[in-house]
């Protein structure tokens, strides 16, 4: 339970660090909701145990051919990083 708690103040710190940055850099509505989507995607592959990096950059490559049934593959929860060969 209190890991939990430390994680959440973690987390409400990283986003209070980039609501600023934001706000200063751009005040309008559509700037705040793109860094609220970047800042999920990247705490929920933390939450996941992933490289938020690499999982995104895998995730963006792949994702202009994936077929609809294999979006879910894509989700940190279900994602295994790619085998090189």
């Amino acid at each position: 339970m209190q890991q939990n708690f430390i994680t959440l103040l973690q987390v409400t710190n990283v986003y209070s660090k980039c609501n600023r940055t934001w706000i200063a850099t751009d005040s309008s509505l559509r700037s705040g909701q793109r860094a609220a989507n970047v800042m999920t995607l990247i705490q929920s592959a933390k939450i996941n145990g992933l490289n938020p990096q690499a999982h995104l950059r895998d995730v963006l490559d792949r994702l202009p051919t994936a077929r609809q049934s294999d979006l879910a593959a894509l989700l940190p929860h279900n994602w295994n990083p790619p085998v090189n060969v």
